[in-house]
């Protein structure tokens, strides 16, 4: 309301608009005369504002008596969502970016609240006398903040890619920070240095909020403690000799190769949900990145080069990744559904269920705009032997088809092999990592050995689809209602005797069916006004542009979506259906590794996105352990990463990995079938070419319904897995996943916001772990772990492991932030690293927590019990009290 009453405003009392600027030169208006005309735009502003406040205002008085009956008629959780929704969304993940933008100022403060208020730790001043923890959280920001926390050089050039033109630009370090003074921008480049308030988290429970609901009042009695392995225990399971014990290797014929429609929905639920993966990813690696960017107008020319690099982009996506991801599929599923035989041999039972296996979502997304985006950018300029050419000579002497075919063929190769040798070194580190999954899962608290399982399946798996959901309610929304209630309300619909109709199937054919009907038809000859983004100016374009897009090859806006247009479908059948150059990649692709001036750019990345990827499949493991079949974390680990080396030595770019969800396959009843079923139905799709076509003749929301199912579950899980009073430690840990999904959002531009750039580096995945980590250690009161996890983060963020946002601006690339992850150790002089300043914040936080060890009951180095004790009861709460103290437990009121 505010913001479109002043730019009404504007236009309304500018009385100089009619004027050129040469009459404004020749008879400038004085100050009182832009005074008194500022003044009438801002109070008309102020106005709207005020007025439209008391028209909520009455409308909130008018409307009392539909409270009660809301809450009447509403699930309770339907009445929380506001409250859950503009308390996580406003009070604590928005503040959270502003924190992570500035971690020397803000972190620690972060850290004292979250210790404070959510671990329930007081500071004693004088005897029952306590420093209010706000207090103290602000106290520390303003000093470190007045100190320099938040300076950065207003000298220090730094070139970025302007999101609107495409064209580097230059601006200060600071300018990227704290913005710019409006009213005189020279003399705050020189002298001025923003000071930012913190934003101290405000979602702050009361005491005992988030209690066992079986409590009745505040008294931890003999609770639940989850047992733990020693360290010589987790070290015993690296042992092939342990993964099987005295039990044998062969594939016990004895467990169910189908059990009926369990196994016919899990294997549908596992196919989709790859089917998903596939037909998400095609739709950025091809249409957006290839046609979208690689072919784009602002390109340097000749435009025929760049298209046709799009077009040998596409073929060697088809004909030679394509058919490699099959390989890789059919190996894993294999794999694991002989394992799960296996387990059923070690452990006399048969009820077990398979590791369902697929393409690693995380991952893949991250490289497509990190890795595969910089190279094919960098190929098209490499390969250009036209770019010194004016556009006169060009039309003078232009190129044959023959010329632009063979360029663009290298700079598509050189854009695949680096695709594919980063593909394989990610699964060559995951091999390599085998050994610390059990140790990272042995050290860190349960909540953040489940942030990547939430965090992927609640942004990616859940949040993302429901977006494309949204966007087209008549082909989509009913699909996802099937879904909901099939598998959430457990409803089947009997076909014959026991058979019932596959929910996902039946969810999948009722989008086809709408989508082809027309579901997400527009009208391409309506125009619309929208604001451009990059002008402010008004501009003009067809309803069906805004929502389907346009066709790089002739710039007319597609009538419908893709997956439900005939001509393409065709186009894609004619083109790839059982044609091309199938396989055509194996071993061409690592043929890359050889190449030093190719490998020295992006080796040290592909590492980080290996670490990425071992993480989530440790996730994965203790996902499937909660659910009932304990695999041995090594073994599940060294697969993953032969499967993605394996996919890339036929030429594959993407990584396989453990899918989630084994608790959802388990919960209905499959065993090994679906997941042999899985390999096989993809070897054949995926190798016969027939995937292309299968792109465009299956609407993209299609598929999202049960990706919403399979995300919201498995976030469910990480909840249910985790004590209770972790779960605001879980939120925080999804934040970097949300951040991640921001800046990819963005296609490429990502976001300028400095916070989001923090977090969102590496998928979110170590920033989230690590963040939930020191959450909870906080909460649980436990102080010594706290000072190892933040001297290990400082460490990790001077070589740009936790804050991969190292640099601004690659100056050889003009690559910027997140699109250069980078691993190394970083200047501070320099302007461009972040690393360094995370590593001061841990510090400070491992310095903080250090103090309080002396100071904790219970602790044997303490040598003055003035603070609370640790935590280790799973069902304790800190507000409890502990029952063997009488004098306290007396004071309760009854």
């Amino acid at each position: 309301m505010t913001l479109p009453a002043l730019e009404l405003a504007q236009k309304k009392y500018n009385i100089w608009s009619g004027m050129s600027p040469e009459e404004l030169a020749a008879n400038p208006p004085s100050q009182a005369e832009y005074v008194i005309q500022a003044r009438k735009a801002a109070e008309y502003g102020w106005k709207v504002s005020v007025s439209v406040n008391f028209i909520i205002g009455l409308f909130e008085v008018l409307g009392f008596f539909l409270g009660d009956l809301i809450r009447w008629a509403l699930p309770t959780a339907a009445v929380y969502v506001p409250l859950a929704g503009v308390g996580f969304t406003w009070l604590a993940f928005s503040p959270m970016i502003s924190i992570a933008k500035e971690p020397i100022m803000c972190f620690l403060p972060f850290i004292i609240v979250v210790t404070g208020f959510f671990g329930n730790v007081r500071y004693p001043v004088y005897g029952k006398i306590t420093f209010p923890i706000a207090l103290m959280a602000i106290g520390f920001s303003t000093i470190f903040g007045w100190a320099g926390g938040c300076k950065h050089d207003t000298t220090l050039d730094i070139k970025y890619s302007n999101p609107c033109t495409f064209a580097d630009e230059f601006t200060s370090v600071a300018s990227f920070y704290n913005g710019v003074n409006p009213s005189n921008a020279i003399e705050f480049a020189k002298t001025l240095i923003h000071t930012h308030a913190v934003h101290t988290p405000q979602h702050i429970r009361s005491p005992g909020s988030y209690r066992h609901p079986t409590r009745s009042m505040g008294i931890s009695k003999a609770g639940f403690v989850r047992e733990k392995p020693t360290l010589a225990q987790v070290l015993i399971q690296l042992s092939p000799f342990y993964w099987q014990g005295d039990a044998s290797w062969k594939w016990n014929t004895k467990v169910p190769l189908w059990t009926g429609s369990g196994e016919m929905e899990a294997f549908c639920e596992l196919f989709f949900d790859n089917l998903a993966t596939l037909l998400g990813v095609t739709g950025s690696a091809v249409s957006h990145v290839g046609y979208g960017l690689i072919a784009a107008g602002f390109r340097a020319p000749p435009a025929a080069y760049n298209t046709q690099i799009a077009i040998e982009w596409e073929k060697m996506y088809y004909e030679w990744h394509i058919p490699a991801c099959g390989i890789a599929l059919v190996f894993g599923n294999v794999w694991f559904a002989w394992l799960a035989t296996r387990l059923a041999t070690k452990e006399n039972r048969l009820d077990v269920t398979a590791q369902p296996y697929g393409m690693n979502t995380t991952v893949i997304f991250i490289t497509i705009y990190a890795m595969t985006l910089p190279a094919l950018e960098l190929a098209q300029k490499k390969y250009n032997i036209w770019s010194g050419m004016s556009p006169e000579e060009l039309a003078a002497n232009p190129p044959s088809q023959a010329e632009y075919v063979i360029q663009a063929r290298k700079a598509a190769e050189y854009g695949w092999k680096v695709s594919v040798s980063v593909n394989f070194i990610i699964g060559l580190f995951e091999v390599l990592g085998f050994f610390l999954g059990d140790l990272i899962r042995w050290a860190l608290p349960t909540a953040a050995v489940y942030v990547p399982l939430a965090g992927v399946g609640f942004t990616w798996l859940a949040f993302s689809p429901m977006i494309s959901i949204a966007k087209e309610p008549i082909m989509c929304f009913l699909p996802f209602i099937i879904v909901v209630t099939g598998f959430f309300g457990n409803v089947r619909y009997p076909v014959y005797g026991k058979i019932t109709f596959p929910i996902a199937l039946m969810a999948i054919g009722f989008s086809t069916i709408f989508g082809w009907a027309g579901g997400c038809k527009h009208d391409t000859t309506l125009d619309i006004k929208y604001s451009n983004p990059c002008t402010f100016a008004d501009e003009f374009t067809s309803v069906a542009s805004f929502y389907n897009g346009v066709n790089p090859s002739n710039g007319m806006a597609y009538e419908t979506c893709q997956g439900t247009d005939g001509n393409r479908a065709k186009i894609a059948w004619d083109t790839f259906a059982f044609k091309g150059d199938i396989f055509g990649g194996f071993g061409k692709g690592i043929g890359g590794l050889s190449e030093s001036a190719l490998m020295s750019d992006w080796a040290a990345p592909a590492i980080l996105f290996g670490m990425i990827g071992f993480l989530g499949t440790m996730t994965c493991v203790e996902s499937a352990e909660a659910a009932g079949d304990k695999y041995p974390m090594a073994e599940v680990m060294i697969v993953d990463g032969l499967g993605t080396m394996i996919g890339a030595i036929f030429g594959g770019m993407f990584g396989t990995s453990v899918y989630i969800g084994h608790p959802v396959h388990k919960a209905l009843g499959a065993k090994i079938g679906y997941s042999l079923l899985n390999g096989v139905a993809f070897l054949f799709l995926l190798s016969s070419g027939m995937f292309a076509w299968l792109y465009n003749v299956i609407p993209g929301c299609a598929n999202g319904a049960i990706l919403v199912f399979v995300g919201l579950l498995l976030s469910r899980q990480a909840f249910e897995e985790s004590p209770p009073r972790h779960y605001p430690c879980l939120l925080l840990g999804l934040m970097p996943f949300i951040c991640n999904l921001m800046q990819l959002e963005s296609k490429g531009n990502h976001s300028v916001n400095m916070g989001v750039q923090m977090m969102a580096p590496a998928g979110g995945v170590v920033f989230g772990i690590i963040l939930c980590a020191i959450c909870c250690f906080a909460l649980d009161r436990k102080f010594e772990e706290s000072v190892f996890i933040s001297c290990v983060s400082a460490l990790l963020s001077l070589f740009g492991i936790f804050a991969s946002h190292n640099d601004i601006v690659d100056m050889g690339t003009g690559v910027r932030g997140p699109e250069h992850q980078t691993l190394g150790v970083y200047d501070m002089s320099e302007g461009r690293n972040n690393g360094w300043k995370w590593a001061i914040a841990w510090t400070m936080t491992a310095a903080f927590f250090a103090c309080h060890i002396p100071f904790q009951k219970g602790n044997p180095r303490a040598f003055m019990e003035t603070l609370p004790p640790r935590i280790e009861d799973d069902d304790a709460d800190p507000y409890d009290v502990i029952e063997d103290d009488v004098s306290q437990v007396s004071q309760i009121p009854k």
